[in-house]
């Protein structure tokens, strides 16, 4: 329960740093990349937090890496 507490503060502490500035600026592409990968981390951070058993991506990227170059 620690674990997710600690997340949350942290995820919460990203958004209070790096969004106002980006709403000041009308960086709204920037803004939205961020949110983006902020949430996929978040996802991510909390599946791994409960325990969660999640693919090894090592097996997505050789299978994308032998379509692209033949050997």
């Amino acid at each position: 329960m620690a674990d997710v507490i600690f997340l949350v503060l942290i995820f919460i502490g990203l958004v209070a740093f790096e969004v106002p500035g980006m709403v000041r600026s009308k960086e709204s592409g920037e803004l939205w990349a961020f949110l983006f990968l902020l949430t996929l981390g978040a996802l991510f951070s909390f599946l791994l937090a409960f325990d969660v058993q999640l693919p090894n991506p090592n097996q997505w990227i050789i299978d994308l890496c032998r379509g692209i170059f033949p050997f």
